[in-house]
């Protein structure tokens, strides 16, 4: 790959250049934002360039692999998804046919992220996404419907979390975004259940801290008595 001059490459004031690139639609799923940065680490613009050459190869790989329009990658995500649902939908009884106009947690994450693109920080729309992640992997599953998600289910999520050492506050951050992303869906869908099943848990990762009280005269008293 041949790129020339300072494409994909600006200085900040203090003289450290950066790498920046537009991310398409199609993958925004991994980076929500329009333009991903990152710094080179260097004021030298030599090796600057070495490393965004480095980027940009890597970059065209994510974009082969995962843009819609190529004809084989479009064939060989159609029949990993034939096998994917084949093996999911297995055991599931006949009578869920209406989840179809029920939305999936993964879409969710990719509409919310889409939505709110240029509301939220990425650091947010990250933690989103890595929530969905965590609870998908808590699940077992590759996805899941908004109706199969139950409060037992989340409780599974939390106690699993709490097992492998996370802490009240990680676990309770990964309820809100989650609830928000119901809370979403709500406003966005028919036929959601009313009733969040990521609310209630009083995981109690804040605690109360009595905020300071001055002394009553008696107390002043017995404060000078005893030095």
């Amino acid at each position: 790959m041949s790129i020339k001059g300072q494409a994909y490459l600006c200085k900040r004031k203090d003289g450290i250049w950066m790498f920046q690139i537009f991310v398409p639609k199609y993958l925004r799923f991994l980076y929500p934002c329009r333009m991903w940065r990152k710094t080179t680490s260097t004021r030298d613009f030599n090796e600057a360039r070495r490393f965004r050459n480095h980027l940009l190869l890597e970059w065209e790989e994510l974009k082969r692999k995962y843009n819609p329009s190529n004809p084989d990658q479009w064939l060989q995500q159609s029949i990993a998804d034939l096998h994917t649902e084949g093996k999911k939908n297995k055991g599931r009884p006949q009578h869920v046919a209406r989840s179809c106009s029920i939305p999936t947690l993964c879409l969710l994450r990719d509409e919310y992220a889409e939505s709110y693109r240029d509301r939220r920080s990425y650091s947010t729309l990250s933690k989103s996404a890595r929530a969905v992640e965590l609870f998908l992997e808590s699940a077992n599953q590759p996805d899941i419907a908004l109706e199969r998600i139950g409060r037992r289910l989340v409780t599974e999520f939390l106690d699993t979390q709490k097992e492998k050492g996370a802490a009240d506050q990680s676990r309770q951050n990964w309820l809100t975004c989650l609830g928000s992303l119901y809370e979403f869906a709500k406003r966005r869908y028919d036929g959601i259940p009313d009733r969040n099943p990521f609310h209630g848990h009083n995981l109690e990762a804040r605690r109360t801290i009595e905020s300071y009280q001055p002394f009553e005269p008696d107390q002043m008293q017995r404060q000078r008595r005893n030095p």
